[in-house]
């Protein structure tokens, strides 16, 4: 037996293998079987991450658990929380979800990169600074597909700067719909909020 510790909007945050003494406002302490916790553990170190709640005494995705939240028998302050932080994660989602290059006129067009933060994030970066640093600069590039292309220094800040544009289209979308969720009056109207 193991104790989780969910935060407020109900992801499982930590695991105890003792009932814990304190934990911050408005988070709970339920038991769970070891099984329950190694499942919790492994998700928590997968790519991407997989979050769980516990709802009548099973797991269950953290997402789609947040998803059936019925934000019309919430106050209004907990359904903003919640529905920011179901806005966050279909903003974080989609910036690891990959884009497809387009409207550069060049060979790259058409080109899907993928925009995981464990390794292709770096990936991207990294050739970014080589470029800057030595105009000649080329690197072998493995692309989405499997097929490796070799970029010389335009094409790898090309990528660089179409993914900036693509991660921050994305902030700025979410940062327009907090907006919404904070001058939002009513449930009905965080309900109908969608990313």
């Amino acid at each position: 037996m193991k104790y989780a510790i969910q935060g407020p909007l109900g992801a499982i945050n930590r695991i105890s293998d003792t009932e814990p003494d304190f934990v911050v406002e408005n988070a709970t302490v339920v038991e769970i079987t070891d099984e329950q916790a190694s499942t919790v553990q492994a998700g928590r170190e997968s790519y991407p991450k997989q979050l769980y709640a516990i709802e009548n005494g099973e797991l269950v995705d953290f997402r789609e658990y947040l998803k059936q939240q019925n934000f019309l028998d919430q106050p209004l302050g907990e359904a903003k929380v919640f529905k920011v932080s179901e806005l966050a994660n279909a903003r974080y989602q989609e910036e690891v979800s990959g884009f497809t290059i387009s409207g550069t006129g060049t060979a790259l067009d058409g080109a899907f990169i993928r925009t995981d933060r464990e390794v292709s994030q770096a990936k991207i970066t990294q050739g970014a600074i080589a470029a800057t640093i030595n105009p000649a600069y080329t690197t072998d590039w493995q692309m989405a597909d499997g097929s490796i292309v070799t970029l010389d220094a335009n094409a790898i800040l090309l990528i660089s700067t179409k993914f900036s544009e693509f991660e921050q289209a994305g902030r700025t979308k979410f940062k327009t719909l907090k907006a919404q969720v904070d001058a939002a009056t009513t449930v009905e109207e965080l309900a109908a909020m969608t990313w």
